[in-house]
C-alpha cells in the first residue's frame, strides 16, 4: 500500500486516505448524524478492544468533525507521518481478527443504526496466507474469517471491498481468497474489478463516492400476470440530479434551528380552524361544486398500487424518443410473496433470450395517475462505466401519445457532401482516446456550494475553486477535430451547402439558420 507504483505520484495508501477524508467531508455536508470509523491493520503499533497485534483502530465510530478529519489528511499529504505516529508491521496480521474488532466497533458504537457498512480498502489479494510463508493459505485462519463475516452478515453489516492492483504489471487476484467469500461479500461476483493503478488510483475516488448515496426504493408494489398470479417487486432510480442541500433557517441569536408552525384562521370570525373544516371546490357554469378532502383523495384514484402485465413486444420497438424521463430499475422483493425471486429469474431469462420487453400499467402509490413502463431486461455483467451491473430489469416510463408532438420544417435539406463532412466530425469525436463521458461532467454550482461549506466547517479562508468541466476544451477538440471543422466551414463559406432545415420558429423567437 505505500510503494509508488510506476506511472503514479502516490501510493495506494495516500489515496485511500485521501477518499476517506473525502467521505468525511460529504457526511458533515449530507447527514450530521452519521458515524464514521477508521481501522487500520497490518502496523506496527496496536491499540483496539481485543488487544490484537498489528491492529490500529485510529477513530471509534463517532460522528466526524474537523480534528478526524485534519488528521487522515495529513496521512494523506505526508505520509512520513503515518511512518513516524504509527508504521507499518513486517508481517500480517490474523485477518479475522480484523472482523472482530469492527463488529466490535459497530456493537458499542452503533448498535442502533438504520445502516452499518464496512469498507475494506486493500491491496493485498490473499490476507489469510501463512507468516511465514505467504504463499500458502492458512485453512484455520480462512474458516475463522468466514465465521466473522458471516457475525457481521448476521448483525446487518454490509462489507464492500475496494481492491486495488499493487501495480500495472501486479494485478489483483481476488480468486486467491475474496471469490472464497463472495456471499459474504456486496459486488463480488465473477464479474468485479479490482482499481487500476493508472492515474493515481482515481477510480478510487469516484466508486468511494458511489457508496455514499444509499440506493432508496422508489416504491414496491405487487406485480400482476392476470389469474391471481403475483410476485413482489421494488424499484429503485438509476439516476437522480443532484441538488443543493435545503437550507435551514437559524434564529440570529441562539443559532439554533427555527421551527415554523402553521394556523388557519377563520377570516370573517377569527376562530382557529382544524382540517375537517376546510372544503374543495370547482367553479362549473358560475356554481362551486364543493368536496371533502376524502372525495378529492378518492376522485384522484384510479386503483390499487400495483403492476399488472399487459404483453410483449420486441426490444427493437423501444425508441430513444420513447425514453422521456430518468429509467428506473426493478429487482424482485421477497418481503411481499416468498418465491418472487424464482419467478422473476425465470421471466428474465426468458425475455432475455427472446430479446422481448414486457408492456405494464404501473400504479406506483395510492393517489398517482397509472402510467404505461416498458420492461427491458438487463444482464448481469460490467457497464460502459466499468462498474457491476445486476441482472433485473430496466423500467422506461413510456409517453402518452400528447407528449410527443411533430414539428413542422421549412427549408431544404444540407447536401450530402456536408453531412459527409459533419459525420466524419463525429466519428472522430466518439473514436478518441478520451470520449466525452457524461458521468465526468459535475455541477460546477453543485461542487461551489460543497467546496464553501467545507472551507466554512474546516476554518479555511481559502476556498478550493473546482474546475468547470462544462466549459470547452478548446485544445484537445483543436488537436482532435480541428482540421475537419475548417474544412467543414470552408465548405459552408464557399457556399456549397444550402441553409440546413430548421424548425418554424415560436412566437417571439427569431429562427436560426446554420
Amino acid at each position: 500500500m505505500h510503494k509508488t507504483p510506476l506511472g503514479s505520484s502516490m501510493s495506494a495508501f495516500r489515496v485511500a486516505m485521501s477518499s476517506i477524508a473525502g467521505f468525511m467531508r460529504s457526511k458533515i455536508l449530507q447527514n450530521d448524524s452519521d458515524t464514521v470509523g477508521v481501522l487500520l491493520y497490518n502496523t506496527r503499533d496496536k491499540k483496539n478492544s481485543i488487544d490484537a497485534a498489528a491492529v490500529h483502530v485510529l477513530f471509534e465510530l463517532d460522528t466526524p468533525d474537523v480534528h478526524r478529519i485534519l488528521k487522515i489528511e495529513s496521512f494523506a499529504s505526508e505520509e512520513s507521518t503515518f511512518g513516524t505516529e504509527i508504521g507499518s508491521a513486517r508481517q500480517q496480521c490474523a485477518f479475522n481478527e480484523v472482523f472482530w474488532i469492527a463488529s466490535t466497533m459497530f456493537a458499542k458504537g452503533a448498535p442502533r443504526l438504520a445502516r452499518k457498512r464496512l469498507f475494506l480498502i486493500t491491496n493485498n489479494d490473499n490476507p489469510v496466507c501463512l507468516r511465514d510463508n505467504p504463499a500458502i493459505e492458512d485453512k484455520m485462519q480462512l474458516v475463522a474469517t468466514r465465521t466473522r463475516l458471516q457475525d457481521l452478515r448476521n448483525v446487518h453489516v454490509e462489507v464492500d471491498v475496494f481492491a486495488i492492483d499493487k501495480s500495472r504489471t501486479e494485478r489483483f487476484d481476488f480468486g486467491r481468497f475474496y471469490f472464497k467469500v463472495a456471499n459474504l461479500i456486496l459486488d463480488a461476483g465473477p464479474d468485479i474489478k479490482a482499481i487500476p493503478a493508472e492515474e493515481n488510483f482515481k477510480e478510487l475516488h469516484s466508486r468511494v463516492q458511489l457508496k455514499e448515496f444509499r440506493k432508496r426504493t422508489a416504491f414496491r408494489v405487487p406485480f400482476c400476470f392476470g389469474n391471481d398470479l403475483e410476485i413482489g417487486i421494488k424499484a429503485y432510480y438509476v439516476l437522480m440530479e443532484a441538488k443543493k442541500p435545503t437550507p435551514v433557517k437559524l434564529d440570529s441569536r441562539t443559532n439554533r434551528e427555527v421551527e415554523s408552525q402553521t394556523s388557519l384562521v377563520c377570516s370573517v370570525t377569527g376562530q382557529m380552524l382544524l382540517p375537517a373544516d376546510l372544503k374543495y371546490y370547482y367553479e362549473l357554469g358560475g356554481t362551486k361544486a364543493v368536496f371533502t378532502k376524502d372525495e378529492v383523495a378518492a376522485i384522484k384514484t384510479f386503483g390499487t398500487p400495483g403492476m399488472l402485465l399487459f404483453g410483449f413486444q420486441d426490444v427493437s420497438d423501444l425508441k430513444p424518443k420513447h425514453n422521456l424521463k430518468p429509467s428506473l430499475f426493478v429487482v424482485p422483493d421477497e418481503s411481499q410473496y416468498i418465491g418472487s425471486s424464482s419467478l422473476f429469474a425465470h421471466l428474465h431469462k426468458r425475455m432475455l433470450d427472446r430479446k422481448k420487453m414486457a408492456i405494464c400499467r404501473l400504479i406506483s402509490r395510492k393517489g398517482t395517475a397509472p402510467r404505461m413502463v416498458a420492461l427491458v431486461p438487463q444482464a448481469a455483467g460490467i457497464d460502459p462505466f466499468g462498474y457491476a451491473q445486476h441482472y433485473g430489469f430496466n423500467m422506461i416510463v413510456l409517453p402518452f401519445g400528447d407528449d410527443i408532438r411533430s414539428s413542422t420544417f421549412t427549408g431544404d435539406a444540407a447536401p450530402s457532401g456536408l453531412l459527409d463532412s459533419f459525420n466524419q466530425i463525429l466519428r472522430q469525436v466518439l473514436d478518441a482516446d478520451h470520449p466525452f463521458q457524461l458521468h465526468d461532467v459535475p455541477n460546477p454550482v453543485i461542487e461551489k456550494h460543497q467546496a464553501t461549506l467545507e472551507a466554512l466547517a474546516l476554518g479555511r479562508d481559502v476556498i478550493q475553486e473546482p474546475v468547470d468541466r462544462t466549459l470547452p476544451n478548446d485544445e484537445e477538440i483543436h488537436n482532435q477535430v480541428g482540421e475537419l471543422l475548417l474544412q467543414f466551414q470552408a465548405m459552408c463559406d464557399d457556399g456549397v451547402a444550402s441553409p440546413v432545415a430548421t424548425a418554424a420558429p415560436a412566437a417571439g423567437r427569431r429562427a436560426r439558420v446554420c
